[in-house]
């Protein structure tokens, strides 16, 4: 932003707001101020800007503290392309900024002086009449400023004081006053910033063109002490406008309006001359501060950079056995003549030090410096490359060992060489090898020695023996067997192996008669006699044999002899050998004669030897089970054995294992009772099971089918007799469905009048019946909705003064009446008493509370007549209810607890026991819940009684023709027999 941008910016301001306006402008302006002071002041550039704007890695600085590089110094990076592909440049620090060098990092180690040179020179040559001219152009802008801001503040004034006047001379006295002291002061602000900027904008744009023309900035010092100068001066000429715009501002308060506005403008005019005096003086200062520098000396150069030794030579490798070399330069000389400081160099290195190197090369970066007494420096640098020469590992071998080497694998080093155990240098290889040099920089080993296998003598046979080798070369490690003629023992190991020192392992094998006698023992079973533990017991003598002596015969070391008497169990007998040369060892010459006196004996029990042992149980007259041991066999429950009562324990032939044996050729076994098999009920199946070993069969029936109550003995079970037969049935009756009992209250009515006369029963169970069927609905609905509860079983006798007995749970009233002749009627109230989802006492409580609801409205309508007939007296009182209930069945089911059942097929409800009987023989029956059962056609009858189909009736014999049965299959009557 240049000064009259700035400049016009601030006057634009000044109409509006004056105090808002202005503290903008000062910030656009100290913002502007800031970024210049930043750029001078940045003397080094930073490491992560540069690798921020190469994207790449920095490989060498010629001067870093590690973070930063100082100004004209540079460093070399890699730059990421888009192809990918790393370049390597070089960068420059300047003025705190990267830019980047023609060239690599070698070319600016010859270029740097000559560079280094020209900036010096730019920067003297900086023309006297650029600094007048900078210095000229700020204070005529400084001018402009001030004296356009003396018009501007003293019209303003006036407008304000001629405004006052026109309105309220007056009375607005003291508001004008303050309105013009106000204006004054805004106007002293904005002149003392007005003017500051100007200074400073002249400032700027001076090293700016310093900064264009010559890339090189002037000293960050000399900035700062020319700025110091001028914010000075500024604040002096601040002040004293100060102090001149208050006496204005009093002065022209006192005096006459029109004497204002004169007053205004000659103290405008003199703070303009006042300021211009003070930017006279600024100027001055800088002006001379400058004119010292333009008396300053040429900054110190070098005069041969880099030295002439590294210019010849940039590369050394180190000599022989050495990983380093020495380098050697003449100390670059310095041109100057106020030089301040000696020459200083490269850290901790100096000519004809020794440098460390590398197999890849290490580099070294040497900078002089030198510097005069006004600050002004110089430097020169230059890099050169320590390189050393190493073999590699020399080529591996199985059998060669490197042992020691002079220094390790650098170029001249010799390194020394043994063997594995078992081989040596071949004759002919030394025992050593040397880095040498091939052509140029290349290495290599000398000729590396070879390892073989050593030999050792061949190997000498013993007296009366032999050997034999795996190797007829008798190379380290071969393996030699000796061995020894018939009757020769080998002393010693029999093996030899060929060592690393030339020799065998074993050096004398000799071959002796040394072998032991060899014995061989027998051994024997001799079973005890039948009914005994014991046995006399005989041996074979062992067998003995030598090498030398051929009729040895074995000593017997124990007290048992042949024929002894022994007990059950194993016996040794124990014998030794020795030969004429007196040769026994334990293990061969000595051993044992084994008797084993076995008795013979049953594995286990009597009854394991037996199929079928159920119920069967024996006593034995000895408790171990040896032949000739006899057992008594015998049943539980009282069940007949079937064949022999005895078994006994006996040798099978000629085997040494004990048997059960019995007389006869029925095996023994408990006669346990069997009836004919049965089938399962339909829709039903059975279980089984057995009491004291007679079977037992269940019978189970389906969801939704009962198990039907037949006769007065049968309860769904069948068990086999010892006759052979089922009880109570001979066949399981099949499933039935079966429903609920009701539950049912008694009624008991009594109509008092002459019941003699005919067809009266008729017309009293007629009127009760209309009333009942009336009253139905009512009950259906409001009295027992869901539930089908009912009155019915309606029974009208005449002449009887006694109440009828309710059934067996109920207790028997009698109930006198004066009348001899009278009607009684009696019904029941009744509903199915169902428990599929409710227990007995649930749904009593639930049912009993609907039937008493009934009974009760029955009352109510006798009472109310409903039930009146002529001729007739009823009474209230004479109707009762059983509290006692009872539970009823159709008459052709079978109560049976709460459910009432139907006879199953094959039986009939028999109306004088009201049980379900079975169908005669002749009979049968085809459904369930019938009170008859059907007659076979003629000629034609049943072999059993509960007979389910027609299929079951069969044929009669005809005459002449007889059977078991007396029914077909039949056979002709023989002669002398007929069958009529």
């Amino acid at each position: 932003m240049d000064a009259t941008k700035i400049c016009f910016m601030a006057l634009m301001l000044i109409p509006r707001n004056g105090n808002i306006a202005l503290i903008q402008s000062l910030k656009i302006i100290d913002k502007e101020l800031q970024s210049a002071l930043v750029l001078l002041s940045r003397d080094a550039c930073a490491l992560s800007d540069l690798v921020k704007q190469t994207g790449g890695n920095i490989i060498y600085c010629d001067n870093t503290d590690g973070s930063t590089v100082p100004n004209s110094h540079w460093c070399d990076a890699t730059r990421q392309e888009e192809s990918r592909h790393n370049t390597r440049l070089t960068y420059r620090c300047e003025d705190g900024v990267w830019r980047r060098e023609v060239g690599t990092g070698i070319d600016v180690y010859k270029g740097y002086v000559r560079n280094k040179r020209a900036d010096v020179q730019c920067q003297n040559e900086l023309s006297n009449a650029y600094v007048a001219s900078d210095f000229q152009s700020g204070f005529q802008i400084a001018s402009a400023v001030a004296a356009f801001a003396s018009v501007v503040f003293s019209i303003a004034g006036y407008v304000r004081n001629k405004r006052a006047r026109n309105k309220r001379a007056r009375n607005k006295w003291a508001r004008n006053k303050r309105a013009r002291i106000s204006n004054v002061a805004t106007g002293f602000q904005i002149a003392s910033a007005v003017a500051s900027v100007g200074f400073l904008i002249a400032g700027y744009v001076r090293n700016k063109r310093a900064d264009v023309q010559c890339q090189n900035e002037l000293s960050n010092a000399d900035v700062a002490s020319g700025f110091q100068s001028g914010f000075q001066i500024a604040s002096a000429v601040a002040a004293f406008a100060a102090v001149v715009f208050s006496i204005a501002c009093y002065v022209r308060n006192k005096r006459a309006s029109i004497s204002n506005v004169a007053a205004g403008f000659q103290i405008a005019s003199a703070v303009a001359t006042f300021a211009s005096v003070g930017f006279l003086v600024a100027c001055y200062f800088t002006t001379c501060s400058k004119g010292a520098q333009e008396s300053r000396p040429a900054p110190p150069t070098f005069e041969t950079c880099p030295p002439v030794e590294i210019n010849a030579q940039t590369i050394y490798y180190a000599p022989p056995g050495q990983n380093s070399a020495i380098v050697v330069w003449t100390e670059p000389k310095s041109i100057g003549t106020e030089v301040q400081s000696s020459l200083s160099c490269c850290g901790n290195y100096k000519s004809g030090d020794s440098f460390l190197g590398s197999f890849s090369g290490t580099n070294y970066f040497m900078t002089y410096t030198v510097k005069d007494k006004h600050g002004q420096n110089a430097s020169c640098s230059f890099k050169f490359t320590i390189f050393y020469l190493a073999c590699e590992e020399p080529s591996p071998s199985t059998t060669r060992i490197k042992q020691r080497c002079t220094h390790g694998l650098l170029y001249g080093s010799e390194c020394t060489f043994g063997c594995i155990e078992g081989y040596s240098i071949t004759d002919g290889f030394k025992n050593s090898s040397m880095c040498e040099k091939e052509s140029g920089t290349t290495v290599k080993w000398s000729t590396l020695p070879e390892c073989e296998k050593i030999r050792c003598t061949p190997p000498v046979a013993p007296s009366n023996g032999k050997v034999s080798c795996r190797s007829p070369q008798y190379a380290y490690d071969t393996e030699c067997i000796f061995s020894c003629n018939d009757g020769y023992r080998l002393s010693g190991p029999s093996t030899v192996y060929c060592q690393s020192d030339r020799s065998w392992s074993i050096a004398d094998v000799n071959c002796t008669d040394d072998d032991p006698p060899i014995i061989t023992c027998s051994s024997h079973v001799i079973y005890a006699d039948r009914g005994s533990l014991t046995a006399n017991v005989f041996w074979s003598e062992p067998l003995v044999t030598d090498n030398v002596d051929n009729d040895l015969k074995a000593n017997k070391l124990s007290n048992i002899s042949q024929g002894d008497l022994l007990q059950e169990g194993t016996h040794f007998i124990p014998y030794r050998a020795i030969d004429s040369e007196g040769n026994s060892h334990p293990m061969l010459s000595e051993c044992n004669i084994t008797v084993q006196v076995q008795v013979i004996k049953c594995a286990s029990g009597p009854t394991e030897s037996l199929n079928n042992t159920r119920f069967l149980r024996y006593n034995c007259s000895d408790s171990v089970y040896y032949i000739g041991v006899q057992c008594y066999l015998f049943c539980d429950l009282n069940l007949e054995v079937k064949g022999t009562h005895t078994l006994s324990c006996e040798r099978n032939g000629t085997f040494g294992l004990g048997v059960w044996e019995w007389d006869g050729d029925v095996e023994p076994h408990c006669n346990v009772v069997k009836c004919p098999p049965l089938a399962p009920p339909a829709n039903g199946a059975m279980t089984y099971d057995s009491v004291n070993a007679r079977p037992l069969h269940v019978m189970l029936c389906q969801s939704g089918y009962d198990s039907p109550v037949v006769g007065s003995s049968f309860t769904g079970r069948l068990s086999c007799q010892d006759s052979g037969t089922w009880y109570p049935l001979d066949a399981f009756p099949n499933c039935i469905k079966s429903s609920w009992a009701n539950m049912a209250v008694l009624v008991d009515l009594i109509y008092e009048g002459n019941c003699n006369s005919s067809g009266i029963i008729d017309v009293i169970k007629l009127k009760v019946l209309r009333y009942l069927s009336q009253i139905q609905d009512d009950i259906y609905k409001s009295i027992c909705p869901g539930k089908d509860c009912k009155v019915d079983n309606l029974v009208v006798v005449c002449g009887s003064n006694r109440r009828r007995r309710s059934s067996s749970i109920t207790s028997e009233s009698n109930i006198t009446k004066r009348h001899t002749s009278n009607a009684r009627v009696t019904f029941d109230i009744s509903t199915p008493f169902i428990l599929s989802n409710a227990t007995a006492d649930e749904a009593y409580d639930e049912l009993f509370p609907l039937l008493e609801s009934i009974s009760r409205r029955i009352a109510v309508d006798i009472a109310n007549g409903s039930l009146d007939i002529d001729c007739f007296t009823l009474d209230t009182e004479t109707f009762q209810t059983n509290p006692n209930v009872i539970f009823k069945c159709p008459t052709n089911l079978k109560k049976d607890g709460f459910k009432c059942k139907p006879c199953p097929k094959g039986t009939y409800m028999n109306s004088t026991t009201r049980n379900c009987e079975l169908c005669n023989i002749g009979k049968y029956n085809e459904e369930d819940g019938r009170s008859h059962c059907d007659l076979c056609p003629p000629d034609h009858s049943t072999l059993k009684t509960g007979s389910t189909h027609q299929s079951e009736c069969t044929r009669y014999c005809d005459p002449g023709f007889a059977s078991s049965t007396g029914m077909v299959p039949c056979f002709a009557c023989p002669l002398g027999s007929y069958q009529p």
